[in-house]
Order: C-alpha cells, then structure tokens, then sequence
C-alpha cells in the first residue's frame, strides 16, 4: 500500500509539472540504474528463477517509477525482481526531481532454463510426456561397467502404459494408467500391482563436462520416486544419455551398483505417428541393408529373436519397397523378385501387390504405439517378409522421421520384428 500511495504522489506530482514552470528550482533528475542477474537455486540445477537486484544511481531525484518490462511495477529506490522467462526485458527507470523527470530505458536479457538443450528436450518447454518404449530392449541391466548386458526386455503391459510429464516449472506428474508394475517389492515381486506414489517434483543438473542428470524430488514421498521401473536407483538420480523431442535413453545405478538403462518415446498421438508413417501425403521404406542389422528376426513376444536372431538379407530383398499414403493405401514394389520363405528362403516370383490398409490403435492386451492392419488370411498382403501372421497385423514399436520398427501379429503366435528405413 505505501509504493502504490508513493506512486500515485510522484504521478499526481509529474502531471501538475511543467519544466518551465518559474516555481521549480534545482538541478533536473538524471535517472541512472545498473543491475546484477543470479541465478536460484542455482546456474547448474534447473529449473531456476532469475533474481535481478537493481542499483538505482539517479542524480536530484526524490521519487522513482519502475517498469520490468512485463506489466509489473515497482517505486522502490533499489527493487529486486525475480524473472522466470527467459527472453529481453526492457526495464525503464523513471527519476522525479524538483526540475522534472527524466526516463532511461536498459535492456536486460534473462537466460532460462530451456536455453539449456536437455532440458529443453526432457521438458518441451513446457510439459512434455514419456512413455517407456515398446521396443524389446526398452530395459536392461547391465554390469557396472556398462560393458555386459545381463537383461534386456520390453516393458510389462501395465509399464508400458505409464505416462511421466515433465513440465518446466520442476513439477513432475505419474500416471499409472491403473496399475504399477512393481519390481523387488510387495506380496508378488514383478508383477502388475495397485498404483505406488512417485514424485511431485523433479530438477536436473547441469554438467559442463558431461551428460545432464534429471534427480527425483522424493521428500513428500512415502517411497523412492521411479521413473520407468520401480527398481531403486541410487539418489533418485538418472543419467541423460540422450534426449530429443521424440526419444529419450537414461541410466541410473542399481543399489548393487549394476546399471539401469531404460529406453523412452514422447506420447505421440495417433495422428502424429500417421504422419510420421506417410510424410503427411506418401512415404516409401524399405528394408534396412545396413550390415550386421539384424533387420528381420522371429520369435515369440517375450522374446521376438528367439527362433530367429537376424541375420543379412537376402539379394532380392533391399530393393523391396513400401509406399503408405495418407489415404490410406499401401504399395508395394518387390523389383522383380520376393524372398519365399516356404521355398526355402529363395528369391522367387515377384510378390508386388497394392492394398488398403487400416491405421489405429494396438488392438488387445500387447504393446505398440499403433497398429497397420492388411486382410487377414491374405497370403498376397505383407510387409517385409512374406511369412507373415495370419492376422495380418503389423504393431508400430517405434519411428521416427528416417526409421520404422515393426512386430507383426497379434502376440499370440510366432511373430517378427521388421526394422526398415526411409527410401
């Protein structure tokens, strides 16, 4: 109440004032200001404010108007002012003397947290949400020198669910979707389970010399916060091996001292991951050549590699193409000859085909972002490898703008993991 009152005496007071008028004596007011930016909690730890404490060095001044530069004010002498959003604040400093006012404008620009990439990434700015992927090392275990993998594996159906928003303003959100999938704890250790806790809040630090580390704030938690799996990790603390708009990978360290690592995707929508499948009109794939890719293998869904590890294709298999278009048609082009699996695995007949396909969600209890369905028991409709399931359903594990990885089938049989790549 008494900077308002002293605000509205130095405007009643600049209104009544001419600098000609022969009653005003003195020197005229010089404004003049500097200003120190820190940063809290701290310039490593975000996401931080920005305090700014200004120095008021005015001349032949007896009042001051203040103006941040975001529709708040001060008429203090010597304001502090706590900034949240990074950008360039014009600040102007108006000085009251005997002789008049004067105003100076500085411009004061204000780092923020997002100017820092991985959290810009793990955040969006905004809020960004995380799902652990569906690809079949999402989790693994390794030793504690990172160099042997002692497990591997894609998340549980109620993990696989769980959705953890990241905004920027430090909060953290978890939600189980219904169930946690507990691990080394409760009346059945890896399993399907009630929801637990988890934190409300989250910060990362910095490393100059290294990578980010994004901590889980545990204090008003009855349990060690999670994210991902609820194995125990050292300080609620996990490693940003890598992070964009699109994918995340993390690791922590295990109480035995082996590491976590865990495998996460941004929670398209299924518009999003069409767009990524057509390019927005058409959008052609094919096989990944790369050597030692392992491109297609075969297996159960526990484990899509068991029957079948990988292996190099065939000669007649790279230059098979798939077309999807927006409009939901699929075309593909097998450039003379297809591999037949039934015959031996031998390039044969030409199995080129065009069809209509179906986009949407999984269908059932599986995982996978989204699901490409053919005609079921149509021989003459596949992607990949022309052994396919019988239901003709091919479960979109993961894509990006240059890279697609698919499961075919419904889960219940054998089924293959198909990894193609932008033509």
């Amino acid at each position: 109440m008494k900077n308002i009152l002293l605000l509205l005496l130095a405007l009643s007071f600049l209104a009544a004032c001419k600098k000609d008028d022969p009653s005003l004596t003195g020197t005229a007011s010089e404004p003049g200001f500097s200003f120190q930016v820190t940063r809290f909690p701290g310039g490593d730890t975000l996401p931080f404010q920005s305090r700014v404490v200004f120095k008021n060095t005015s001349t032949d001044a007896f009042a001051y108007s203040w103006n941040f530069g975001d529709a708040t004010n001060s008429v203090e002498a010597n304001p502090t002012k706590v900034y949240s959003e990074a950008k360039v604040y014009e600040v102007t400093l108006t000085s009251v003397g005997k002789a008049g006012n004067k105003t100076l404008l500085q411009r004061v620009s204000i780092e923020g947290s997002c100017d820092y990439a991985p959290f810009s990434a793990v955040t969006g700015c905004a809020t960004r949400s995380w799902q652990l992927s569906p690809v079949s090392d999402a989790i693994s275990i390794l030793s504690a020198d990172g160099a042997t993998t002692l497990y591997s594996g894609s998340p549980a159906t109620c993990q696989g669910d769980d959705v953890y928003t990241f905004f920027s303003n430090g909060s953290f959100n978890y939600n189980s979707k219904g169930q946690t999938f507990v691990a080394n704890e409760g009346p059945s250790p890896y399993s399907c389970q009630a929801p637990v806790q988890n934190a409300k809040r989250f910060y990362m630090i910095k490393n100059p010399a290294g990578n980010a580390r994004i901590v889980l704030d545990g204090a008003s938690v009855g349990r060690n916060p999670f994210f991902g799996t609820t194995d125990i990790v050292v300080g609620n603390s996990y490693e940003v091996l890598s992070a964009d708009e699109a994918s995340m990978q993390i690791q922590g360290v295990l109480e035995n001292g082996q590491l976590l690592r865990l495998k996460f995707i941004n929670g398209f929508d299924i518009n999003t991951l069409k767009l990524f499948l057509t390019g927005g009109s058409r959008r052609t794939w094919r096989l990944d050549s790369t050597a030692g890719a392992n491109t297609v293998t075969a297996g159960l869904e526990a484990n899509p590699s068991q029957y079948f590890a990988g292996g190099p294709l065939a000669a007649c298999q790279p230059d098979d193409w798939y077309t999807f278009t927006q409009n939901d048609s699929l075309y593909v082009n097998c450039n003379g000859s297809t591999l037949i699996p039934a015959e031996g695995f031998t390039c044969g007949a030409d199995k080129s085909f065009n069809s209509r396909y179906t986009f949407g969600n999984v269908v059932g209890s599986v995982v996978g972002l989204a699901q490409i369905s053919l005609a079921a028991n149509n021989p003459n409709q596949w992607i990949g490898i022309y052994d396919r399931a019988p239901e003709n359903v091919y479960r979109i594990m993961s894509i990006n703008n240059d890279r697609m990885l698919l499961r075919s089938g419904n889960g219940s049989a054998t089924i293959h993991e198909i990894k193609l790549v932008r033509k």
